[in-house]
């Protein structure tokens, strides 16, 4: 159907039943029969059969009152209409109409609650039926319920209502779920004489809500949260009162109600040819868009004069859209049925056309990827964790903390200052099922109105060994990155302590700086933390800024060709006092060193029994190599005395 799916078919008594799924956005005129038949007419070019008319109205002049009805909130009921009739005798429908409620799955019960399941299927407005002699006071009031009032609906049910739920009443009790269930005080029974057949429109939105609320799905609260024709409750009642009238032909109108505060304006569209076949790239000849727009009931005309002055252009047609189509609003929305009853398939497929642009190369993303791949391969669990975090996770932070005004819970009520809390509870959490473990991840902090990326390396270990394990694997992502211009520096200010040193311990701590600015710390976790988290083993964990890292990175790298002579390696161990850094004694070493020393690296380093107090022993390996020659143990000494002086002339011990 060019637009519905027809789920199933299905014989039944010499008929078909066709099960077809109707869209969203249809339901407000399509979700009947008549709409599906006015549906097919426009699609296969077909004439609608229009509905009877009513013959018996009353004329003008033999109204009589004899029911009062207020609308007290006239945004939530834009139209109400209904007739008050008199004379009807309740008897079984006729057989046309009981065949047909069955056919569709619906259980007749009476000739006037049949006639108001009929028209619902028929032309999709709900209708209802009060027996007018139990509306109490001969009035009815529409207006929002008050917390804690009651009704008893047709199912037997007692609802207790809130303060948003719109309702009918009479003169004493509320009679009506208005656009969603009637009242068991007002039902229709075998001694009604006289009823209140009423149609009406209730916003949409506000009838989603109350059904909801109650718990109370029925099929007119589904059909009113889509909306409505403004002008179908008086067609559904004139259509309701002739099909009552074939049971009860001496029943007579005694009053015609139809509030309709806000009248529906006609919706008109400005559109022209070459839009329509811009949009729809194909050209559909002039008359046809024409036919088209008529067979969906639109009147067509040139623009007008006044459409004109508003921002049309000559040349373009003025559309006015049918009241029943809700969906058709803008040009685009008249364009697509255009199209869709002209047939997509008549449409011929045409291929983008256009220049194609490298896209901008996210540096930022590239060297994420490479950091994550780094730390994996060295043995490296990623972990995410959450960026909100509890109040007893950021005391002691030195800096302002960002609160949320609204938190979903305590538990998620501050931005995170660090990704230190998150990685203490994952390891916390892992050291349940394993001695060790090593981690990393990348994700956003916040430290006043800052916001960065950082990334953060653990890893446990049952000594302190794990700070310079900690220290390769920094090495290694650092210089992976072409950064070389970094360095450790132990000395903390009273700003670092403010800002990080409590995180770490005092003795095993460093601040991060790469090309000469903070990047970043690394160290241990203090153990009063490590207590905080359950923590038996020591962890050790490094925080850099990863936006300097993204910003120093390089990813072209000058290969330098190894050296085809072999290398020589000698030890060295030296006695320095404890407050002496290891990167100093490594740059005088290299100082030394000369051209020919390649390498230095720490190996050992032990502080304890059998030393001075206040020292520390340092060992290192040292390598020396040339790219001309091989090298002899004459030089390799030579060169290792120079050093063994420097460090003597420091104070220093070569033990």
């Amino acid at each position: 159907m060019h637009s519905f799916e027809v789920e199933g078919v299905e014989k039944k008594n010499g008929d078909y039943l066709l099960e077809i799924d109707i869209l969203p956005n249809r339901a407000h005129d399509c979700l009947s029969h008549y709409g599906l038949a006015r549906e097919c007419a426009a699609l296969f070019v077909l004439e609608m059969a229009s509905l009877p008319a009513l013959g018996n109205e009353p004329k003008d002049g033999q109204d009589k009152e004899v029911l009062s009805v207020k609308i007290l909130n006239t945004d939530l009921c834009r139209r109400y209409s209904a007739y008050v009739i008199e004379g009807v005798k309740i008897t079984e429908s006729r057989d046309l109409v009981k065949g047909r409620l069955e056919s569709v799955g619906q259980k007749p019960i009476n000739n006037v609650v049949d006639v108001t399941n009929y028209i619902v299927w028929e032309l999709g407005q709900p209708l209802h039926a009060f027996d007018f002699e139990k509306i109490k006071g001969s009035e009815m009031t529409v207006r929002l319920s008050k917390a804690g009032e009651k009704v008893e609906t047709l199912d037997g049910e007692i609802r207790e209502l809130d303060d948003r739920t719109l309702i009918i009443e009479d003169s004493e009790r509320l009679i009506d779920l208005a656009g969603i269930k009637g009242g068991a005080n007002t039902q229709i029974d075998k001694d009604t004489k006289t009823i209140v057949l009423q149609a009406a429109i209730f916003d949409a939105a506000h009838i989603r809500r109350s059904s909801q609320y109650l718990g109370l799905r029925t099929d007119a609260a589904m059909r009113y949260m889509h909306g409505f024709d403004p002008n179908l409750p008086v067609k559904a009642l004139r259509r309701g009162v002739e099909l009552l009238m074939e049971t009860n032909p001496d029943a007579k109108i005694v009053q015609k109600i139809d509030i309709y505060s806000d009248p529906a304006k006609p919706k008109r569209v400005s559109l022209s040819y070459g839009y329509i076949n811009g949009l729809l790239g194909v050209n559909i000849p002039e008359d046809e868009v024409r036919v088209i727009l008529k067979r969906l009931g639109c009147t067509v005309s040139a623009l007008r004069e006044s459409d004109k002055k508003a921002g049309g252009f000559a040349g373009e047609l003025s559309v006015e859209v049918p009241d029943y189509r809700l969906d058709l609003n803008i040009r685009e929305d008249l364009v697509e049925e255009i199209g869709r009853i002209y047939g997509y398939e008549n449409i011929n497929g045409d291929p983008p056309r256009g220049i194609l642009i490298t896209p901008y190369r996210n540096d930022r993303v590239l060297w994420r990827r490479m950091a994550r791949g780094i730390l994996r391969d060295a043995g490296f669990s990623e972990v995410y964790n959450y960026s909100l975090i509890s109040r007893d996770e950021i005391s002691g932070f030195g800096f302002e903390i960002r609160e949320l005004a609204n938190p979903v819970s305590d538990e998620f009520r501050f931005l995170r200052p660090s990704l230190i809390p998150g990685i203490l509870k994952n390891m916390a959490r892992n050291s349940r099922y394993g001695e060790t473990a090593q981690i990393f991840e990348t994700g956003k902090v916040f430290c006043g109105n800052e916001e960065k990326e950082n990334i953060i390396i653990a890893l446990n270990d049952f000594e302190s060994i794990g700070f310079y394990r900690l220290k390769g694997y920094l090495d290694d992502v650092l210089k992976k990155f072409g950064i070389t211009d970094f360095y450790f520096d132990p000395a903390f200010s009273s700003e670092d302590e403010k800002r990080h040193g409590f995180l770490l311990h005092p003795g095993r701590r460093a601040n991060i700086f790469i090309d000469s600015k903070f990047a970043g710390f690394m160290g241990e976790v203090s153990p009063a933390l490590c207590s905080e988290y359950s923590l038996k083993n020591r962890v050790f964990c490094a925080e850099i800024d990863f936006g300097e890292i993204a910003d120093e990175a390089e990813d072209e790298h000058i290969y330098q060709k190894p050296s085809k002579y072999p290398d020589v390696v000698r030890d060295v161990a030296i006695l320095a006092p404890r407050d002496v850094r290891v990167v100093d004694v490594m740059n005088l070493i290299n100082s030394s060193g000369g051209e020919l020393l390649r390498d230095v690296d720490l190996f050992d380093m032990y502080e304890g029994e059998n030393l001075p107090d206040g020292m520390k022993n340092l060992a290192f390996h040292l390598i020396f190599q040339s790219e001309d020659r091989t090298l002899t143990s004459e030089e390799v000494d030579s060169i290792m005395n120079g050093i063994n002086e420097n460090i003597n002339e420091k104070g220093w011990e070569v033990r």
